[in-house]
Parts: C-alpha cells; sequence; structure tokens
C-alpha cells in the first residue's frame, strides 16, 4: 500500500511540475483534463484515449512515445504529460490484469521529466 501510494504521488507531482513548465500560458493551477490539445497532438490524444479505454496501456505507451521521436517537439510531451495523469488514476488492478503498473507509470512520467529538462 505504500509503495502505491508513493508511486501514485511521485507521478502527480512530477505531472504537475511538467505541466507547470510544458504549459506556462495556463492559468487557474493543474488541469491537464481540460487542455484543449489541438492538430497533431489532438489526433495522438484521442488515439491515445481509445487505447486506455480498451485497456491498452503499453501499445498506447508504444504509440506515445513513437511520436514523441517523431515530433522532437514540445506537443507531444505535453500529450504525454496527459496521458500519464491519465493512468495515475486508473487503479492498479486494472493496470496488472493488463500487463501494466503503476511503477511504470511512474517510470514513463520521469522519463517525461528527462526529455523535458534536457529541451
Amino acid at each position: 500500500m505504500l509503495i502505491k501510494d508513493f508511486n501514485f504521488e511521485q507521478t502527480e507531482l512530477l505531472s504537475k511540475m511538467l505541466y507547470t513548465i510544458l504549459f506556462p500560458k495556463t492559468s487557474g493551477g493543474f488541469d491537464i483534463d481540460n487542455h484543449c490539445f489541438k492538430g497533431s497532438s489532438l489526433e495522438l490524444q484521442l488515439r491515445l484515449m481509445d487505447m486506455i479505454k480498451s485497456n491498452k496501456f503499453s501499445e498506447a505507451e508504444n504509440l506515445l512515445f513513437e511520436a514523441i521521436d517523431q515530433d522532437n517537439g514540445q506537443d507531444s510531451l505535453r500529450v504525454a504529460v496527459w496521458f500519464y495523469n491519465k493512468l495515475n488514476y486508473i487503479d492498479e488492478k486494472i493496470l496488472n490484469e493488463n500487463n501494466f503498473s503503476k511503477q511504470e507509470v511512474l517510470e514513463g512520467i520521469q522519463e517525461i521529466e528527462k526529455m523535458v529538462m534536457k529541451a
């Protein structure tokens, strides 16, 4: 239980920090769920949402990193923060049943943090 809470809290903290960095003009606090993505970012977000709804977490993560590799900009990184924030709120049992974990969610957002800090 303690490790689960730690992973959740760390992911939440990193998501908020990255949101502040990647969405500097946003006011009103952390509200990535209501952020309106546009263009290819919106397309990526919608594809990821469909995959999340189908419990295809690993496939969605693979798609996300392919998009980040192709984009080389902050648009896909913004979607990545949204993605890991979404996964953070999915019950661990559902993640585990679909070969994913809260630890992988934390590791994913940490990888995004490294990319953002490099940019």
